[in-house]
């Protein structure tokens, strides 16, 4: 059990880093509050449509262009 709220945790923060992260390059998802909601997922669509990466999840190429930002 102790487990699976750690992952949970991580999980939440991870949420909560690319909320912080596509805030401060504009792509507006409200609070930065770990939950996946539908500001968060708008926000994803809208950076991964700009950024020319595949819309609907965030593979290995949306996370690169997230952390060079």
């Amino acid at each position: 059990m102790r487990d699976i709220i750690g992952l949970l945790s991580l999980q939440k923060r991870i949420c909560k880093w690319v909320q912080q992260r596509l805030n401060s390059m504009g792509y507006s998802c409200g609070t930065a509050d770990g939950i996946v909601g539908n500001k968060t997922m708008k926000a994803v669509a809208k950076f991964q449509e700009a950024n020319g990466v595949g819309i609907g999840y965030l593979g290995g190429t949306d996370w690169y262009y997230l952390l060079i930002g």
